[in-house]
């Protein structure tokens, strides 16, 4: 029978963990004969993945979700994710064509696929049933999902180990909306990475709220890697990102491994010890500068970039320069910088010695222009130098150039790749010489093809 002439679309906004849990219920869809579409293409069913971590992240999504409800009015409008866990009210009200699932709820979107398989889809009947569904179900607290097909986005494995936080940084609310932390048991991870890695998959990224926090009864989240190492072959590890407070010594033993990606992204927020600790950070900037001197010891050049808050209450002056002075003299590789946004629900909402906006601004685009400079240094290093890259698909109309990650998260246009391999080579790894900065197309430097690594 299957479900064929179902179209769905996903537009999923915010983080690696979003993005792995939209590819389970994409793929949960493809495996009952679903199509999956562009956003463009009419879709019966649109599915929308919301983030809260900042306002502008939240005033995205409702204009997304506007856009999808009004473009598409006889579609049914799916709004799941952090931001519909902790406003689903007020998401609710944005139009009649819509349903919201819960972030606690998600799992039941995998389930969607056999409910259409059964009964055919019509959009009042499955919108009132997934109304109902959502309402009398029970939360589900230690929900990992596995992809079971193929992944439809993207050429690379994600693979969610670990998911909420036990921390309270007075900024964040994802806790409130994922919970407490827990973790996929050890030997499901194993399993699974065995799998993807049988299917042909080269690269599996661990994704978490906060990954350095996994455990499985005796196994934190070094020896996981040891373990997957033991129990694979030729995929490499990536991380989403790691705490610095976690990173010690036992990284050394690790990280320098060949399949190890050596990208590593910090969510450092802050280079001064004072708004550290008002943040609720466990860490100081000397523990940050340590986590990253272990990390350049354990591996050749690596990418290290952190996240940053600007303008967080209380910031002076010389706090910021603090954090300039710590990505500048750590020559950190770039900086993913955020402006203190006010979130409901947390302690700093309710803190005093407010910052402008206008100044959090100025802060963040002074560590901008800053970031642009750091990274096109550390790219500098690896320029005619040799790199393995991971290709993701032909990046332009000629079909003469591939785009590829390299382990340490370069963005390449790879000329030379053979024509005679077609699309078969999407997701294989291969070796090229970097080249030139495309300061035409961002962040990304041209590459030579050099060889395929079986």
């Amino acid at each position: 029978m299957g479900i064929k002439k179902v179209k769905a679309a996903f537009i999923t906004l915010g983080c690696k963990l979003n993005q792995f849990e939209s590819e389970a219920i994409a793929d949960s869809f493809s495996l009952l004969g679903a199509d999956i579409v562009s956003v463009e293409d009419n879709a019966d069913i649109y599915i929308v993945n919301t983030c809260t971590v900042t306002s502008k992240s939240e005033q995205k999504a409702r204009r997304i979700i506007r856009k999808i409800a009004k473009d598409f009015p006889y579609s049914a409008v799916i709004v799941t994710g952090c931001y519909a866990q902790l406003e689903r009210d007020a998401i609710n009200n944005i139009a009649d064509n819509l349903v919201v699932v819960p972030q606690d709820r998600k799992e039941l979107l995998l389930k969607l696929p056999d409910f259409i398989f059964d009964h055919g889809f019509d959009r009042i009947d499955f919108i009132n049933f997934l109304k109902e569904v959502v309402d009398n179900s029970d939360f589900s607290e230690n929900s990992f999902y596995t992809i079971k097909n193929e992944y439809t986005f993207h050429s690379r494995a994600f693979l969610k180990i670990q998911d909420g936080c036990n921390n309270i940084c007075k900024y964040c609310r994802v806790p409130l909306a994922r919970g407490k932390s827990r973790s996929m048991e050890y030997s499901d991870v194993i399993l699974n990475i065995k799998n993807l890695e049988k299917t042909g998959y080269r690269e599996v990224v661990l994704t978490g709220v906060n990954i350095s926090s996994y455990k499985s009864d005796a196994t934190d989240l070094i020896l996981l890697i040891e373990k997957i190492l033991d129990n694979t072959e030729k995929i490499r590890i990536r991380f989403s990102s790691i705490e610095p407070d976690s990173i010690d010594k036992r990284y050394l033993n690790i990280i320098g491994k060949e399949r190890i990606c050596s990208h590593f992204h910090l969510p450092v927020q802050s280079g001064s010890d004072s708004i550290l600790a008002s943040m609720g950070r466990r860490y100081s900037r000397d523990k940050v500068i340590e986590a990253v001197e272990i990390l350049r010891s354990a591996c050749v050049n690596p990418l290290i970039s952190a996240d940053i808050i600007t303008g967080f209450p209380g910031e002076t002056e010389r706090d910021f320069k603090d954090t300039f002075d710590l990505a500048e003299q750590a020559a950190l590789s770039y900086l993913h910088v955020f402006p203190f946004s006010k979130r409901p629900g947390t302690a700093a909402s309710k803190m005093k010695n407010v910052i402008p906006e206008r100044v959090s601004r100025e802060r963040a685009e002074t560590l901008r222009v800053l970031s642009n400079k750091l990274f096109y240094n550390y790219a500098l290093l690896w320029k005619n130098q040799k790199v393995e890259a991971l290709l993701e698909g032909i990046c332009d109309k000629a079909g003469k150039e591939w785009s590829a990650l390299s382990g340490n998260y370069l963005k390449l246009a790879v000329s030379g790749v053979p024509v005679s391999s077609g699309k078969d080579l999407k997701g294989s790894i291969v070796e090229c010489m970097v080249k030139e900065h495309k300061a035409d197309i961002g962040n990304c430097f041209a590459a030579e093809f050099i060889s395929l690594i079986p």
